[in-house]
């Protein structure tokens, strides 16, 4: 199960930016009280209380984040790279592509279904956040292809007990 991925985050000149950042400012989080700060900083915005029905929910979390440990994660995510390996997975897959995506460009997610073999491909109308923004339409998709991949494995278990 692949949801709102790609099999790179390089390539970009926003994406070499953002790594360079990231790795520039993982030491600075680390030795800054980050998590005080943006606590502070969003105590103060009290407008996003009153929108609490999409993903300003996440903004009380946020402040609790290492931010150290958050950006050292964002820069290996932009190091990461399977398109060597991509296509020699072999196990049942089904990707959920985020049609609106503006953190992973749905082209790339769409790339990424189609350079495994044998993987589906579920599109749910929305961006990144889908999931938490608007999951009456995300978790359909998910659950479906949950049970396509659940169903490919049982199916492959039984050709190979038979075999």
């Amino acid at each position: 199960m692949l949801c709102a991925t790609s099999a790179t985050f390089q390539g970009t000149s926003r994406e070499r930016w953002l790594s360079g950042v990231a790795t520039g400012t993982s030491v600075l989080a680390g030795a800054l009280p980050l998590g005080r700060l943006t606590s502070a900083a969003l105590g103060k915005w009290t407008g996003w209380r009153d929108r609490r029905e999409s993903a300003w929910w996440g903004f009380e979390e946020v402040g609790r984040h290492d931010w150290a440990q958050i950006l050292e994660a964002g820069r290996e995510v932009l190091r990461f790279d399977s398109r060597r390996w991509i296509g020699g997975i072999d196990v049942p897959t089904s990707v959920v592509v985020t049609d609106d995506d503006g953190v992973v460009p749905t082209h790339r997610q769409r790339a990424l279904a189609a350079a495994i073999p044998g993987a589906t491909e579920w599109s749910v109308h929305g961006g990144h956040a889908v999931c938490t923004t608007a999951p009456e339409r995300f978790v359909p998709a998910l659950l479906a292809a949950c049970r396509r991949v659940a169903g490919a494995a049982t199916a492959g278990a039984g050709t190979l007990a038979a075999a």
